[in-house]
């Protein structure tokens, strides 16, 4: 009897030294971004213990990376019904009721799985921090002071602790506390490569000038730990489209190193597009989209519209491009470039009209303002280059709308763009601006000057062109700059003196102007002999 006792009780801790293992290969996994693996993994465990709350906890969180965050809440709802007072799966319910809004609910669970632990585990603090910087709703200060309280428990010497508290000062965008934490977690394990890649992805987002940071970061990772998928997939895309070989060399790594997974294969798609197999890129992309159906990542479309655009086939690139924009969601979210590329595709298809909206769609996205700014000087650069002025000048106004700080550059390109176009109105209200914003520089004058005169007749009678080449002649004089812009001041007070003996017949002041030409240009042969025509006219009115 004590034998066969001893049998079963040896049969019954394996078991549970089995389980246990089962639940850190699943979290090694998940450390790794191995998500399809984990879940497999963490699946087996509560098959065969449903009452394993480690592994039912950990199952919720890796269906929350791959998206289903219904069905992590349905996981936690039915264990924590069988098990109401478990301080883990009270965070766990907790982490999805801040998925779905339940921002009251979640904290008191947060704080009676604090309590139920009698605030002495490392685990439901690091759980608790997890929920708020996942979740959009997560209170990132009571993430970070949670985390806090798990490094002054005994004997405390978590890496995770740290790297979740860094996450959750990135999440409230102090990249300074961010760094330090990071670099906490290190110091407690040199080897935790999470640590150096969470930092590169720090960088990352300070954009492509930061390269010489975030490089060596997802370097510095690898070197830690071999297996590390993330980081070759930040390298690879890193290099993707400046040195193929490098890239290729990142992507044979993370391929070893992945799962068998569709991003997988999005990813093999991304490489053979950067080869340049548009053909089999756009035939494969498609075929995913057949044999996924709803599930394939919209980002399928794109590649397929893409591939198509450059193989010449503006009809199947303007249909992919759409199914995209239909389908995008917050995975794959649609880019303002994107619809740089429907806005090439309708003018390939002679709609030009249609240029213009398209380029109005990716402006009305909510996206970065730095993105934006590089998308629309894109836009302009392509309406430019192809003789589109009204949607030129159109774009050159999003530019400077766009930009916090508008430089006086920026309003003038804004300006001419539309002057380009012929829309005169709009030139001569936006250098009329120019002049209100820079009175002391001559181009708000110049061609505020231009722009009436274009608006008004040959015989200036509107009454907008006299005004404004004065104001322009006078002001130079005022601000000392006529020598800046010589050709101009002269060819303004001809225009003034031909107004002056044609229409307001003050002949004067038509010597006037022709006197001002000869003090800046005294050979200018026409300024000789039209003030000699006016002397004359002066002469015989003085001689009636």
């Amino acid at each position: 009897m004590k034998k066969s006792f001893s049998l079963l009780a040896v049969v019954v801790l394996s078991g549970n030294v089995l389980f246990a293992q089962s639940v850190e290969q699943g979290k090694k996994m998940f450390y790794y971004e191995r998500y399809t693996s984990a879940k497999e993994n963490f699946q087996k465990v509560v098959e065969g213990n449903p009452g394993n709350t480690e592994a039912v906890y950990w199952l919720g969180q890796t269906l929350f990376k791959l998206k289903d965050s219904v069905g992590a809440q349905k996981l936690y709802q039915d264990a924590l019904a069988k098990s109401s007072s478990d301080p883990l799966l009270l965070v766990a319910a907790g982490h999805s009721d801040l998925k779905f809004g339940k921002t009251a609910e979640a904290r008191q669970k947060f704080e009676t799985a604090i309590t139920a632990s009698k605030g002495r585990s490392v685990d439901i603090y690091n759980a608790i921090g997890r929920a708020n910087v996942d979740s959009k709703l997560g209170d990132a200060d009571y993430a970070i002071d949670k985390l806090k309280a798990a490094t002054l428990i005994k004997k405390f010497n978590d890496p995770e602790t740290y790297v979740l508290m860094g996450d959750a000062y990135r999440k409230k965008t102090d990249g300074g506390h961010a760094i330090t934490s990071y670099s906490q977690a290190l110091a407690i394990d040199g080897s935790y490569a999470a640590a150096k890649y969470k930092e590169g992805k720090l960088y990352q987002t300070q954009g492509e000038t930061s390269a010489d940071l975030y490089v060596p970061a997802f370097e510095s990772a690898i070197s830690k730990d071999a297996g590390f998928k993330p980081a070759y997939y930040e390298l690879f895309y890193h290099w993707y489209s400046r040195d193929l070989n490098k890239a290729s060399e990142y992507f044979a790594k993370y391929e070893q190193n992945a799962d068998r997974d569709a991003n997988l294969e999005y990813t093999k798609l991304d490489l053979a597009y950067v080869k340049g197999e548009y053909a089999a890129a756009k035939q494969k992309a498609l075929e995913l989209t057949q044999s996924m159906g709803d599930k394939v990542s919209p980002r399928m479309y794109r590649m397929a519209a893409f591939a198509s655009d450059t193989l010449g086939q503006p009809e199947d690139a303007k249909k992919y491009i759409e199914t995209f924009f239909a389908e995008a969601n917050e995975d794959a979210p649609a880019l303002p470039t994107d619809y740089l590329l429907l806005a090439k595709t309708d003018l390939k298809l002679g709609d030009t009209a249609a240029v213009l909206e398209a380029i109005k769609r990716g402006d009305a996205l909510d996206a970065d303002k730095n993105d934006k700014i590089k998308f629309l000087n894109e836009a302009s650069a392509f309406t430019a280059k192809n003789s589109l002025k009204a949607a030129k000048a159109y774009v050159q106004g999003m530019i400077y709308r766009a930009k916090e700080t508008p430089s006086n550059r920026d309003l003038y390109d804004y300006g001419y763009a539309y002057y380009q176009a012929g829309m005169y109105d709009s030139s001569y209200a936006i250098f009329n601006t120019y002049i209100e914003k820079y009175p002391t520089e001559s181009f708000g004058y110049l061609w505020s000057a231009y722009s009436a005169n274009a608006l008004d007749d040959d015989e200036m009678s509107k009454g907008l062109a006299y005004p404004a080449w004065n104001l322009f002649v006078t002001k130079m004089e005022e601000l000392n700059q006529v020598n800046a812009v010589k050709d101009a001041y002269i060819r303004a007070n001809f225009i003034l003196a031909q107004y002056e003996v044609n229409v307001s017949k003050e002949y004067q002041k038509a010597l006037d102007h022709f006197n001002k030409v000869l003090a800046v240009d005294s050979a200018n042969e026409n300024a000789v002999k039209f003030k000699e025509v006016v002397e004359n006219i002066i002469k015989n009115q003085k001689g009636k």
